[in-house]
C-alpha cells in the first residue's frame, strides 16, 4: 500500500491529522562502511515528505524514532523538511537527548508542536517547555504520569523528580520479561480490570501464570498509587 493511497483513503474517515515514521534504515552498509541513512538524513525532505502533498489536507507530524531509524531528524533538518513542505507542523522527538529536544523547544516551540517521547524522559520534557509527551507507561498508569506533569507545571521539581524515578524503576524491573514491553501493560491493564483487546499474532506469546504473579506483586503499589491520585 503506498503513501499517497493510505492518506488518501483516511481522508474518507475524515481524520484530522497524520502523523509520518520516518524512512526506516537498518545497519546495512556501503563498501566504505558508511551507513545507508546517511544520504537521507542529509536530505531529510526528499520526495517522501512531500507524498502527502496534492492527496491530503491533513496537517502533518514527523515520528523522530533515532534508535530505530538508525538516524536522527536534527534540529536542523527539520528546520529543512517545513521550509519544502508546509503540511508540517510538528515533530515527536524520541532521541533520548535533553540538549537536542531543548533545541527543538527554543527554535520552534512559538510556531510548531514539539512532543518528547521515551518514558525516561518525561520529566525533562515537560521541565524544557515541550507541548506534549507520548509515552508508553501512561497506559498502564495515566494517574502517575498526570501527577508527574502538574507537578512540573506548578513548579514542585522535587516532586516531578520523584515520580521519573518511579517510573524509571518500574520500566527496568518490567524489561526483565521476555516478550515486547506493550504486552506486558497490556497485562498490567487486565490486572486494572481494563480488557485492551488482544496482541498481534507475532505477539501472542503471553506470560506464564508464575510470571502473572510476580508481575502482579511488581505493579501492586503503582495500581494503588494510581487509585489514590484520582480521587
Amino acid at each position: 500500500m503506498s503513501t499517497k493511497y493510505l492518506i488518501t483513503y483516511l481522508s474518507s474517515f475524515y481524520q484530522r491529522i497524520i502523523s509520518k515514521l520516518p524512512i526506516f534504515f537498518f545497519n546495512i552498509t556501503n563498501s566504505s562502511g558508511d551507513q545507508n541513512a546517511t544520504y537521507t538524513a542529509s536530505n531529510p525532505s526528499d520526495n517522501y515528505w512531500n507524498a502527502t502533498l496534492n492527496t491530503s489536507q491533513f496537517p502533518d507530524g514527523i515520528y523522530n524514532i533515532k534508535n530505530r531509524q538508525r538516524y536522527n531528524i536534527s534540529p536542523d533538518d527539520f528546520e529543512l523538511i517545513v521550509s519544502e513542505v508546509p503540511a508540517v507542523i510538528g515533530i515527536k522527538d524520541t532521541s533520548y537527548d535533553v540538549d537536542q529536544l531543548l533545541e527543538y523547544v527554543e527554535r520552534f516551540g512559538n510556531k510548531y508542536f514539539i512532543a518528547g517521547a521515551g518514558d525516561s524522559m518525561i520529566y525533562y520534557t515537560f521541565s524544557v517547555g515541550a507541548h506534549a509527551h507520548i509515552c508508553g507507561v501512561s497506559n498502564a498508569f495515566p494517574e502517575v504520569v498526570v501527577a508527574l506533569y502538574k507537578a512540573v507545571v506548578s513548579g514542585n521539581h522535587k516532586e516531578g523528580q520523584r515520580y521519573q524515578f518511579m517510573i524509571n524503576k518500574l520500566r527496568r524491573t518490567l524489561r526483565k520479561y521476555s516478550i515486547e514491553l506493550q504486552e506486558v501493560f497490556r497485562e498490567v491493564l487486565k490486572l486494572r480490570g481494563i480488557h485492551s483487546g488482544y496482541p498481534p499474532l507475532q505477539l501472542s506469546e503471553g506470560l506464564a501464570k508464575d510470571q502473572l504473579e510476580e508481575l502482579k506483586k511488581i505493579v501492586e503499589p503503582f495500581i494503588k498509587m494510581g487509585a489514590g491520585i484520582s480521587k
